[in-house]
């Protein structure tokens, strides 16, 4: 009596279980699909801007240890604009503003005495 119990509960196991079994995992390490094509989302925590050179026509940033100028790449992305505290990116995940040490610059304006 106990083997039929546990061969009816096995075969019961089995029968509900078979779809859950064969069902199509999904690695959680691929990076995303943009457009049907798997490119990696970039994000600004992946760039640190160190340094910024603005002087007139002579635009240089240092991202990630390099110096970089308008129209270089940098993990994909191309450089469309550098600031005095910002540089512009533009790539596959779409537009990103990394600050200059990584965060925005606050002015604090000074009272006249």
């Amino acid at each position: 009596m106990v083997n039929k119990l546990i061969y009816f509960l096995t075969c019961l196991l089995i029968t509900f279980e078979g779809p859950l079994v064969f069902a199509e995992l999904r690695d959680p390490t691929t990076p995303p699909m943009i457009n049907g094509k798997n490119t990696p989302q970039i994000n600004s925590s992946m760039f640190l801007v160190t340094g910024i050179i603005n002087a007139g026509d002579r635009k240089l940033a240092i991202i990630n240890g390099e110096y970089k100028k308008i129209g270089d790449e940098v993990l994909g992305s191309r450089i469309i604009d550098i600031g005095n505290n910002t540089v512009q990116l533009e790539g596959p995940s779409g537009k990103i503003t990394l600050f200059l040490l990584g965060k925005p610059i606050k002015h604090v304006a000074k009272e006249d005495m």
